[in-house]
C-alpha cells in the first residue's frame, strides 16, 4: 500500500482522509519509518500484532495514528522542530490553519495548510498535511 502512496501527487495526498494511509505516508516521508524485510509478531496492549515497519531508530513499530491523535501529531511537530521549523496553529471556524516556517541562508521558507470550505481539517490532520507539504518542498 505504501508504494502506491509514495507515487501519489501532492493534491492527491492532500485529499486523503485521516487514517491509516495518511499515517503511513507521514511515517515514511516525515518520521523516517522504513518497511521491515520480513514482518514480525509483537504483543501490543496484550494483543499479538503483525508489524511491518521499523521506526527511524530501527525498532519494529506500528504506525502511530498521526492524523487523528493530537499527541501523535505533536511528535510530528517536534520532528519538524528538530529540522528548524517553527509552527503556528490557529483555529479558523470549525477547522485549523497550520503554518510551518524556517529561516534559511537565503530567506524564509513557509508552508501552510487548511481545509477549503466546507471541508475543514482537524488540528492533527492539518499538522501532518503541512509537514508533508514542507517535506515535499525540500
Amino acid at each position: 500500500m505504501i508504494h502506491d502512496l509514495l507515487l501519489v501527487s501532492k493534491r492527491e495526498w492532500m485529499e486523503l482522509r485521516p487514517g491509516e494511509e495518511l499515517d503511513e505516508l507521514v511515517a515514511v516521508r516525515v518520521m523516517g519509518f522504513m518497511p521491515l524485510m520480513e514482518s514480525q509478531k509483537m504483543v501490543v496492549d496484550g494483543e499479538e500484532k503483525e508489524i511491518f515497519w521499523m521506526d527511524a531508530k530501527g525498532n519494529p513499530s506500528l504506525i502511530p495514528p498521526y492524523s487523528t491523535d493530537m499527541g501523535e501529531a505533536w511528535k510530528v511537530v517536534e520532528k519538524m522542530g528538530e529540522e528548524g521549523w517553527k509552527i503556528q496553529i490557529r483555529q479558523i471556524g470549525d477547522g485549523f490553519l497550520v503554518q510551518l516556517q524556517r529561516r534559511e541562508e537565503f530567506g524564509t521558507e513557509q508552508v501552510e495548510v487548511h481545509g477549503e470550505f466546507p471541508k475543514v481539517f482537524t488540528a492533527p490532520e492539518a499538522i501532518v498535511k503541512c509537514a508533508l507539504l514542507a517535506k515535499s518542498n525540500g
